[in-house]
């Protein structure tokens, strides 16, 4: 005899469900896995990502509902864009916001690596009330100095590497403003379109799939311009450039 409800497993005799007390039955009926429901309808959103990525139509899945697929294509189309999206964002960091962030850590390693050399050297010589001797304060001394020591250099080094990325954010700033000045010259919304998609297709694809088509063929033609660059900042410049060509639609 089986629960219903709880799907629990009782010994000849019993009638009831001991935990939510309703009436045993000799067969369970069917009840859908929603654990494995879930795990289906991931395996197609996944497909689907694939699918949409390339403009592909597709078909109800065996056993889906029409209204199920519409919702998974939606969802696909819009993870689809958001991830094109985000992507950039991951993986680009801005060369000026890395040398701050190299400068701050700089200052504040170099702060700490002196003021604890000085504490060692006042600790050295005896200058505070606790005073060790022998080996216990040469071991102690040699060890604070080198720790200290160390933040110091790693100080030095992150001035150094700031130095570095402010130089680097200069030129990105400038191959940027190339790059958008250029695109804004050569490049229109409808060359992009009619490049990767037929006018029927303008006109009944979604925001989300028209969007990464155009990302595409936008990175494709800066590609070819200007070399290939890399990854998260050929990303960026396409979101620059896209925001500039359709900002009307930019915001799906």
């Amino acid at each position: 005899m089986w629960c219903p409800e709880c799907r629990e497993e009782y010994v000849a005799g019993i009638t009831k469900c001991a935990d939510c007390g309703l009436s045993l039955v000799e067969e369970l009926p069917q009840k859908r896995n929603e654990e494995t429901s879930e795990k289906e309808e991931e395996a197609v959103l996944v497909e689907l990502l694939k699918r949409v990525s390339a403009g592909e139509e597709f078909s109800a899945a065996e056993g889906m509902e029409e209204e199920t697929l519409a919702k998974l294509k939606e969802d696909a189309a819009r993870e689809m864009a958001a991830r094109m999206r985000n992507q950039a964002a991951k993986v680009y960091k801005d060369s000026s916001v890395a040398a701050d962030e190299h400068r701050s850590s700089a200052y504040s390693l170099l702060l700490v690596g002196t003021i604890g050399l000085v504490v060692v050297l006042m600790f050295f010589f005896d200058f505070f009330p606790f005073q060790m001797t022998g080996f216990p304060k040469y071991l102690m001394s040699g060890v604070m100095s080198g720790m200290f020591a160390l933040f110091v250099v790693m100080g030095v080094l992150s001035i150094r590497k700031s130095k570095t990325l402010t130089v680097k954010a200069g030129e990105d700033r400038d191959m940027t403003d190339r790059v958008k000045a250029w695109c804004l010259a050569n490049v229109t919304a409808e060359q992009v379109d009619f490049a990767v998609m037929s006018k029927e297709e303008i006109a009944s694809f979604s925001e989300e799939v028209k969007f990464f088509r155009r990302a595409d063929k936008l990175g494709e033609i800066i590609d070819g311009e200007f070399g290939e660059l890399e990854e998260g900042y050929q990303e960026f410049l396409v979101e620059e450039v896209y925001s500039l060509l359709f900002s009307d639609e930019s915001d799906i």
